[in-house]
């Protein structure tokens, strides 16, 4: 039964063709990711910077300049969303379906650099 799960999970990811397996489904990952950021912008909401601040500005530059980058098919529907929340409980993290938010303490603590179209964080 075991063997049977895990061969009706794996899957062919559409820009490497390399087999993958998934435990659970892109709808179930879908409605996963949808609880989490409304869970997360619930927890924060006071906190996050609003789409005018210079820290905001420079996050979704850079996370444009990310996307552009990366040219998948998978990408391609997707409709991006940054915040920068001010708050020291909250690291960075990335969700998986178009949804990214770090902290202005992290931002804080990285220089980065966008030129010639390539990213640069030290």
């Amino acid at each position: 039964m075991c063997l049977g799960f895990y061969f009706f999970h794996l899957e062919e990811t559409p820009f490497t063709h390399r087999t993958r397996f998934m435990p659970i489904s892109h709808k179930q990952m879908e409605e996963l990711t949808a609880m989490e950021h409304k869970n997360v912008l619930e927890k924060y909401a006071k906190y996050i910077l609003p789409p005018n601040h210079p820290s905001h500005v420079r996050v979704f530059r850079v996370a444009k300049q990310l996307v552009m980058a990366n040219h998948s098919k998978e990408m391609e529907h997707l409709s991006w969303q940054v915040n920068v929340v001010d708050n020291e409980d909250m690291n960075a993290f990335v969700l998986p379906v178009s949804y990214s938010a770090i902290s202005s303490r992290e931002l804080a603590n990285t220089k980065c650099t966008i030129a010639d179209q390539s990213f640069y964080c030290f």
